[in-house]
């Protein structure tokens, strides 16, 4: 075989995986926020400079899709993956405590309502949203990633230049 006919080969080949790798279906899209905590949700280990991170996919629960989670270890991430609803629950709550004010101040169901003490915190994507009640709670759960995207259109819109004028 000549030269010309084996670089001709290798060029068809590196062209055929290209090919391949621009079809290959892609990893699991980021959304919500950073996993905000400084522990493993698993073993409750302080995350060091070798953590894990991952964004789940496939999941069983398909609201964890998308959300990034940090592993002290790629043991405690394949408990994660196994059996999410011992974990996700404590992790929540732990993103829920570890969560800055929240800046609504009415309900994201239920627009009108205003948020008292008494309001109901859900986590989802890495991100705490305040709900004026149990019903709206049963509602963002149906669609949470529609109320996010409100959330977060709320929250641009209501960002403020530096002259203190709204956008």
């Amino acid at each position: 075989m000549t030269i010309r006919a084996r670089l001709s080969l290798v060029v068809a080949g590196l062209v055929t995986v290209a090919g391949l790798a621009m079809t290959a279906p892609a990893g699991p899209d980021f959304q919500g926020a950073a996993y905000p905590l400084d522990t493993c949700p698993v073993s409750g280990e302080k995350l060091g400079k070798d953590a894990v991170t991952c964004v789940l996919s496939g999941m069983k629960d398909k609201k964890l899709d998308g959300t990034q989670v940090k592993f002290c270890c790629a043991k405690c991430e394949a408990s994660f993956k196994a059996e999410p609803e011992k974990y996700v629950g404590k992790m929540n709550d732990a993103i829920a405590k570890a969560a800055p004010a929240y800046p609504l101040s009415k309900c994201l169901v239920m627009k009108d309502e205003a948020l008292d003490a008494d309001a109901k915190v859900v986590v989802y994507q890495n991100r705490v949203y305040k709900l004026c009640c149990k019903k709206c709670v049963g509602r963002f759960e149906k669609d949470p990633a529609k109320y996010a995207k409100e959330y977060d259109a709320m929250m641009a819109a209501d960002k403020k230049p530096a002259d203190g004028t709204k956008k």
